[in-house]
């Protein structure tokens, strides 16, 4: 799988972090992503000092990887930073509040510093701050949710502004094609939190694994409603008995909702936890545990089954490997329709007699010169394409040796964009059906000119050519199956042939 700045500065195999999904977390689960080469976090705001220092013991025996701590911020969390760092984190994740003097404490310990964030002002914020790396969290995402921009969005615009800053995915992702498309949009990594609460490590009760294989991206709702423990937070989360029950009584505000203060589960030490609770069902609680609040993204249609994380994880990194060999397939094809072009055009371009560029062989039609032109305008505007900056302008016809440098030269940033690590900001298939084949249909007129013009170019079986991608300038391979065409003498003359009808 592809290797991203982000893999270098969290020291992962994969650019895969799993989301910091709260009481789910637990050794188990961090230490099986970050063994399987992606990066676990463990969730450690609602955690007491003592069981903090238990879990992160643990997960050290579990693993030897690098992983995460997250804290929620809205609160003061500096005792439980402090205890991470002493035990050695070197990750932390924060959300929800001001990052700065958390940071601050991180960098002091050596940590890095990932920063949750929904919209780009609190992204450049935060960086201003010093966050080493940016969580864009778009508004499909499950938990609680910071901004209300959709993730196709967010990432781009968070990535563009706070450059070079890395970012990662978060919202709407569960399987690899997800992943890939995060990379495609900017992203140096992605976040998955629904598709590892169904995964047999996490802590997730087995009543909230069970619906989210169950449920469709409209059985998610965004709202406010899980409130006790944490106020004033949006949310995502499954439509479940309670959200029914409240949403039929007219979903009246909080104060007013029916059975308030219900107890509906309990912890192992017999705590109540009431409805409308911001407290998720876990393994070790009891009761209708059916009633508490499921968190759950857009991107619970993709999960169906509760799995390993390792299994999980490799299921991941095969998704995301189709997506990117298709792509690598595609990209290697255009390179070498554009290798194909610059083979055949240095043909017709090479050796053209003195007078041929502005041959005309009516009033209408246009010159040599004006073709070559073209061809240049059409590879400006492929390049223009593939950078995201489309636009299109006509050049004027200038002496033939400099139009044909100038087309070699358009042909050979085309194929260096194609050639780097730089995303393609549209399909290779409209940049082939545009500017290549079009330049292709060119190269044929310009060769058909040629021999009206009795400078005929010889013919040749170019399925047997030596066409050798990323060769896009004018030397070219000498033809291996050449042959002469009749009439190569002299200017070849169309009779029109009258018909009756």
């Amino acid at each position: 799988m592809v290797r991203t700045v982000l893999c270098d500065l969290l020291g992962i195999d994969v650019p895969i972090i799993q989301a910091p999904i709260g009481s789910a977390t637990g050794p188990e689960l961090v230490a099986a992503v970050s063994n399987a080469g992606g990066l676990g976090m463990l969730s450690v705001t609602w955690r007491t000092p003592d069981e903090i220092r238990e879990l992160l013991r643990e997960t050290f025996s579990l693993t030897t990887r690098p992983f995460g701590i997250n804290l929620v911020i809205n609160n003061d969390v500096h005792d439980k930073l402090e205890i991470c760092l002493e035990e050695g984190v070197k990750i932390v994740s924060l959300f929800w509040g001001e990052p700065g003097r958390y940071i601050e404490t991180s960098h002091r310990a050596g940590a890095v510093v990932i920063h949750s964030a929904g919209s780009v002002a609190e992204a450049s914020e935060a960086v201003k701050a010093g966050a080493d790396i940016i969580v864009a969290q778009g508004w499909e995402a499950g938990g609680h949710v910071r901004g209300t921009v959709s993730t196709m969005v967010l990432v781009p615009t968070i990535a563009d502004a706070i450059a070079p800053t890395p970012v990662i995915a978060a919202g709407g992702i569960a399987d690899g094609r997800g992943i890939a498309a995060a990379l495609a949009l900017g992203a140096s990594g992605a976040w998955l939190g629904t598709r590892f609460v169904a995964s047999e490590e996490a802590r997730a009760h087995e009543i909230y694994k069970q619906r989210l294989g169950w449920a469709n991206a409209e059985d998610t709702a965004y709202s406010e409603l899980f409130d006790v423990g944490w106020e004033n937070a949006p949310h995502r989360a499954l439509r479940n008995s309670t959200y029914k029950m409240w949403e039929s009584s007219g979903s009246p505000p909080s104060g007013r909702r029916p059975n308030e203060g219900e107890a509906v589960a309990q912890r192992p030490d017999g705590t109540p936890v009431v409805r409308y609770s911001s407290s998720m069902p876990t393994d070790s609680m009891s009761g209708d545990v059916e009633a508490l609040v499921m968190y759950a993204g857009q991107s619970v249609e993709l999960v169906r089954e509760t799995r390993p994380a390792a299994a999980i994880m490799e299921q991941l990194k095969t998704e995301s490997e189709h997506v990117f060999d298709r792509a690598d397939s595609e990209r290697q094809f255009l390179r070498h329709a554009i290798s194909t072009l610059a083979y055949r055009a240095g043909k017709v371009l090479r050796d053209a007699p003195a007078g041929f560029a502005s041959f005309k062989i009516g009033e209408a039609s246009r010159t040599p010169a004006q073709i070559l032109a073209h061809m240049g305008d059409l590879f400006d505007w492929a390049l223009s394409m593939a950078i995201g900056e489309e636009k299109w302008s006509d050049s004027e016809p200038i002496a033939w040796d400099e139009g044909s440098a100038r087309f070699f030269e358009a042909l050979g940033k085309v194929d260096g964009h194609l050639a780097s690590s730089l995303p393609l900001a549209c399909s290779y298939g409209k940049i082939f059906q545009g500017p290549v084949a079009d330049a292709l249909t060119h190269v044929g007129q310009l060769a058909m000119l040629r021999r009206l013009a009795g400078t005929s170019v010889r013919g040749e079986n170019y399925s047997r050519a030596e066409i050798i991608v990323g060769r896009v300038g004018p030397e070219q391979s000498p033809g291996r199956r050449e042959f002469d065409r009749e009439n190569e003498t002299g200017p070849i003359i169309f009779e029109r042939k009258e018909t009756s009808e």
